[in-house]
């Protein structure tokens, strides 16, 4: 909820045009749904919409508009899109002296303002309107402008024409373009956004992003200006505008906020146009020291005792962005010192840290990771960091590396630490060489923060966190927890992300099983009695802790 819409709520409840909890109601509808409060209000019809625009008015200071305000005769007909204002609830017109004004039932929704401030390129004067009379008055416009369209033949308002597109030497393009996907971008950065999707349909452009690892929709915007904003991305990061049937990856640099972001762009062709991913990359470098991470004591003992050892290796798994790439620089960050070569493979390359040896895969030109590892193997290095084991070839020479008295560190993709055992096996290591190499494997998961500032207090049962498989002996009474509620400073009740690290040492047991070939069931069993504690385990500390939701921990750990 944002600080405009926190003090809306507020001054409801103090004119008494909404009470406790009904506005508990439209908050929760908002979060659920990850749209604006004002939208949930509208939709939930929980306030009468006099009052809520009323509201609007005293809040954001926007005049209120009513029928009598807007002379029929100066309704905008040949400047607006008539498909845009009616899917965005906006009435336009210009007053006798020339000047711009629109009407709105949600003047919180900046996101379409600001398309519409780009459309117009004219300064504009907003009014907010109840959304009764702002039907009325759109529906009067709609009737006009049926009347006044001319009778021949026109274009298929579901799929316009594409706009022209000329860059200059600058690559500046269409201004309503360049404006919108500035704020766009500006709006993302502000909101600690990690990644932007802008993906085409077949009627409109879903714009989302993701905020702590979730993926919420931001706005929509009018299907013509789909091709302006996939040529005005291409062109900042340096793609082939002109080639629209493969995937293309870039770089981009922008001023966002006062602040020099980078980015990674990539297009991808779908059946309605090419989707566009924007990864925003943290301002500055991310480099954690072990001690940074969160680990439990147990667990961070563990991974710093097999950091200790001279040979060996040390896996960390886990599903794209559970945070693995900073975990293995913390391990690095660790023994990056001078009397150590130290030689990483990566693909992308996205944390430079002086000291240490990176080297960009180019799977094309023929730099693959096992090609690099069989490289940095003739540069006589101390430690070697590759970012992912995809192959049997790449794990064979990983293999060999660990046994000839290197450190290798790495990641897999598996659900847990047993998992990565049978992982290896299956790709076609043999059981041997696991047992001989491998000497650690780190499970890890990002959850979700509560937001200190409106967390709630809750209670679970007993029997609810058994069944979520919290061990009996970690339950006391009461058995206090909090949940998500969502302020002006958090996203849905969330901020921030905390990590699970579950740590396997290399057992006697383990690797007498590993060699008997034995199943992922038999593993998982004897890790467990030899007190390696699950993910799903070390989430429910965090639940008791009150820093995340069962929820949280359910939906992102295995059973």
């Amino acid at each position: 909820m944002s600080p405009a819409e926190q003090t809306l709520l507020l001054d409801l409840i103090e004119h008494k045009a909404l009470d406790d909890r009904d506005a508990d109601k439209v908050t929760e509808h908002a979060n659920t749904h990850g749209c604006s409060w004002v939208h949930a209000a509208l939709t939930m019809s929980l306030v009468p919409t006099e009052a809520l625009a009323l509201g609007l008015s005293r809040v954001l200071g926007h005049a209120r508009w009513t029928t009598s305000v807007a002379d029929p005769e100066l309704l905008e007909l040949d400047l607006w899109d008539p498909a845009f204002c009616m899917a965005h609830r906006l009435l336009a017109w210009r007053d006798s002296e020339g000047g711009h004004h629109i009407a709105t039932a949600d003047p919180t929704n900046l996101g379409v303002m600001t398309q519409a401030q780009a459309r117009l390129d004219h300064p504009v004067r907003w009014w907010v309107a109840a959304q009764d009379e702002l039907e009325s008055g759109l529906h009067y416009w709609q009737q006009r402008w049926e009347w006044q369209r001319p009778s021949t033949p026109m274009d298929d308002s579901s799929d316009p024409a594409p706009p022209s597109h000329n860059p200059d030497e600058d690559g500046i393009e269409d201004v309503p373009v360049v404006k919108l996907l500035h704020e766009l971008m500006s709006k993302a950065h502000r909101m600690r956004a990690s990644d932007l999707h802008i993906e085409p349909y077949e009627l409109h452009v879903r714009v989302r992003w993701r905020i702590d690892g979730h993926l919420h929709e931001m706005c929509t915007i009018p299907l013509s200006m789909r091709d302006g904003m996939a040529s005005r991305l291409k062109v900042l990061a340096r793609l082939d505008i002109a080639d629209k049937r493969l995937p293309q990856d870039g770089r981009i640099q922008l001023q966002l906020n006062g602040e020099t972001v980078h980015g990674r762009v990539n297009s991808l062709p779908t059946l309605f146009g090419e989707k566009l991913v924007v990864r925003l990359l943290p301002n500055t470098p991310v480099h954690r020291e072990l001690e940074e991470l969160g680990m439990e004591p147990l667990e961070h003992s563990n991974l710093a005792h097999a950091l200790a050892r001279p040979q060996g290796m040390v896996l960390v798994t886990g599903p794209t962005g559970s945070g693995k790439t900073v975990t293995l620089y913390a391990c690095l960050q660790r023994l990056n010192q001078a009397h150590v070569n130290i030689a990483t493979a990566e693909d992308p390359c996205e944390i430079h840290v002086s000291g240490i040896n990176q080297l960009q895969v180019h799977e094309k030109a023929g730099l693959t990771f096992a090609t690099a590892l069989r490289a940095f193997l003739r540069q006589d290095p101390d430690i070697l960091m590759i970012g992912e084991i995809r192959d049997m070839e790449t794990a064979d020479v990983a293999i060999k590396a660990a046994q000839t008295g290197h450190l290798v560190l790495s990641t897999l993709h598996t659900n847990d630490a047993p998992a990565t055992l049978t992982r290896l096996l299956n790709m076609g290591v043999a059981a041997y060489n696991v047992v001989a190499s491998v000497k650690l494997v780190v499970a890890q998961r990002l959850l979700r923060r509560l937001c200190p500032h409106c967390k709630r207090p809750s209670t679970l049962t007993h029997e609810q966190l058994l069944a979520a498989g919290a061990p009996a002996s970690t339950l006391h009474d009461p058995i206090e927890v909090f949940e998500a509620v969502g302020c002006a400073r958090c996203h849905q009740g969330f901020h921030g992300r905390l990590g699970l690290y579950q740590t396997m040492p290399m057992t006697d047991d383990l690797q007498a099983l590993v060699l008997q070939n034995s199943g992922e069931l038999a593993l998982r069993q004897a890790a467990q009695a030899a007190g390696i504690r699950s993910l799903r385990t070390l989430g429910l500390i965090w639940v008791q802790r009150g820093q995340t939701t069962l929820g949280e921990v359910l939906l992102n750990t295995p059973d």
